[in-house]
């Protein structure tokens, strides 16, 4: 990713890596401050290395077309893949008061993405304060962990013992009220498109609005297609909380 668009921070937070980074949009920011976007990336990009987070998913997308993504875009690397992007989630919201204090943000249009394992963040860090979220868009994401753990996500048959009803009921009511659009690739291998199927299906049920687009023949790595979809960054750009 350009240096020129994003700076590296450090932190101490004991969840997450020693580097973070910070992306800031050309030229003067709006009268009520630049919308934001926390991205969450995947397990495989966990660790201490933040490269390894910029040359996957967003970040390269943002580099690509930075005229696309005209948001101030918060960065961090998950320590541990073992551990929930929730377990980060005091993290988090120190990160993006730090941006906060380095760019003036428009507080109604905060938004979140993530892929895999945060998309899965999307949904579960989102639901802890849905009134404070303008749109998530979760990629290839999940309700919850399937029952043995991180540790047994290398087959589609991990997931096959899973019953993610309850899961799928609790995040969808909260966040009834934040609009989604999911993607996912429909040959997936890892994290099975039902998945992603089932919360938006009940979340609508429910009263919210989302999409789900489904890449035909794409398996895992559906975020490159999905961050590369001009449609998504100019949705995100329209969202408002509490529209």
């Amino acid at each position: 990713m350009s240096t020129a668009s994003l700076t590296r921070h450090s932190t101490d937070a004991p969840t997450l890596g020693s580097e973070w980074g910070l992306h800031v949009p050309a030229g003067p920011p709006p009268s009520n401050g630049w919308p934001a976007l926390l991205f969450l990336h995947g397990m495989g990009e966990c660790g201490d290395e933040l490269d390894r987070v910029l040359d996957l998913g967003l970040p390269p997308a943002l580099a690509r077309h930075p005229e696309r993504w005209p948001f101030v875009v918060v960065v961090p690397q998950k320590r541990d893949k073992l551990v929930e992007w929730t377990g980060c989630a005091e993290a988090l919201d120190g990160l993006l008061a730090r941006a906060a204090n380095e760019q003036p943000l428009d507080p109604e249009r905060l938004s979140l993405t993530g892929l895999s394992q945060g998309g899965h963040g999307c949904w579960t860090i989102a639901s802890r304060q849905p009134e404070r979220w303008a749109a998530i868009a979760p990629i290839c994401g999940f309700a919850q962990v399937p029952l043995t753990g991180w540790r047994d996500m290398e087959s589609v048959e991990a997931w096959e013992r899973e019953d993610d009803g309850e899961s799928v009921a609790r995040l969808s009511e909260r966040l009834r009220d934040v609009p989604c659009w999911a993607f996912h690739g429909a040959a997936d291998d890892l994290v099975p498109a039902v998945l992603s199927a089932r919360l938006v299906a009940e979340h609508r049920r429910l009263g919210g609005r989302n999409g789900l687009t489904v890449y035909p023949g794409l398996g895992h790595d559906s975020w490159t297609q999905a961050y590369s979809e001009p449609e998504l960054a100019e949705w995100l750009l329209a969202a408002r909380r509490g529209d």
